[in-house]
């Protein structure tokens, strides 16, 4: 009897034994450091300004862990990097670097983990750009006159580049590609050039509008001799059918109403201006004329085209203040003239007649 108790108790004792031995299936994880986080990644930052990266390790169960690390620049002319003693961890499961931007450009930043483990990460530095360095063909142009902007290695245009010239005037864009902008000069006053939708090549989901280094200057009338039919200025026109040019003139400094197609008509003040095309075959063409100017309704600007032989002959609604005037028309063969005219002012006095004349001439189908 005392043999066959013996062997009970001692197999109820294997069985406790064997209970508290039991194995934690989540021991070999917890401590032990397999991952490296940066964040932010990547780092988006101007020439100039500062941002910050910080370095943490975990383990699987993803519990942040004590470690530190060193970090270097791929192209410290880009950007820099060093410890940010300002900010330390009091847990020690942090350490923040700091990011300096010195040029628009791309540069790696590597970093080591040199405490707690061996693990390494690299992160982007992208340094955006404050200027745009692009070389403009001209900075002193004729008003009206067309100068192109190229891109450079690092920025390029995007869809649709927009350029403001000086005085907060906006440019009248011809064509663009990523590589080179056309645009017409607005009259307008000496200054940088703010462009918009400025892609850089290396941060692919960001654009800017950034301001050229060098100052436009506007200088001069691109449209000398519009005062008079008899020395009108050659306009261009779209080259093929559905497309658009734009054109951009000023009023006539002094009075030359007596020229005008409608000096005769009861209340027209002028001025007016000519602009001749020569067309070997007919040709539709619509023109729309709007002007800068607040409110809008201060100055009617209406355009007209006499065909050859018969000048005078009105294309738009000159009686009614509108904005924008516009028309269509299917021109015979010959030489045709745009006149622009300034019909009525409706409030003089202190009135501002309107900076820039701005047409837009579609070839119809």
């Amino acid at each position: 009897m005392k043999r066959s108790l013996f062997g009970a108790v001692g197999a109820l004792a294997a069985v406790i034994v064997c209970g508290s031995c039991k194995e934690d299936p989540t021991a070999s994880a917890s401590g032990q450091v397999t991952t490296i986080l940066l964040n932010p990644n990547p780092v988006i930052i101007g020439v100039g300004a500062k941002g910050s990266v910080d370095a943490r390790v975990f383990d699987a169960l993803l519990n942040p862990l004590p470690a530190s690390f060193t970090a270097t620049s791929s192209d410290p002319t880009v950007a820099t990097i060093a410890p940010d003693p300002a900010n330390p961890d009091p847990n020690g499961t942090r350490q923040r670097f700091t990011v300096t931007g010195l040029k628009p450009g791309r540069s790696l930043i590597q970093v080591v983990q040199v405490s707690g483990g061996s693990l390494s990460m690299t992160d982007t530095a992208n340094i955006a750009p404050i200027i745009f360095d692009g070389v403009v063909s001209n900075l002193t142009p004729l008003g009206g006159s067309t100068i192109t902007i190229a891109s450079t290695s690092l920025l390029k245009f995007s869809a649709s580049p927009t350029a403001t010239f000086g005085g907060g005037i906006p440019g009248a864009t011809v064509s663009h590609t990523a590589d080179q902008l056309a645009v017409v000069v607005p009259f307008s006053d000496a200054g940088l050039v703010k462009i918009d939708r400025i892609a850089p090549t290396y941060i692919v989901t960001n654009e800017y509008s950034l301001n050229t280094i060098a100052t436009v200057t506007q200088t001069g009338d691109f449209w000398v001799g519009d005062s008079s039919a008899t020395t009108a200025p050659t306009i261009a026109l779209p080259a093929t059918d559905g497309a658009k040019l734009p054109m951009i003139t000023n009023l006539f400094e002094r009075d030359n109403k007596a020229v005008c197609p409608d000096a005769s008509v009861a209340g027209f003040q002028g001025p007016c201006m000519f602009y001749q095309f020569a067309l070997t075959d007919t040709m539709t063409l619509k023109f729309v004329v709007d002007w800068d100017g607040t409110p809008a309704d201060l100055t009617d600007v209406c355009g007209t085209s006499p065909e050859s032989g018969t000048a005078g002959k009105q294309k738009s609604t000159a009686t009614v203040a509108k904005r924008p005037e516009a028309f269509s028309f299917l021109f015979p063969a010959g030489t045709h003239f745009l006149v622009i005219e300034r019909r009525t002012t409706f409030n003089p006095t202190g009135t501002t007649p309107p900076r820039n004349v701005r047409v837009t001439i579609t070839r119809r189908p």
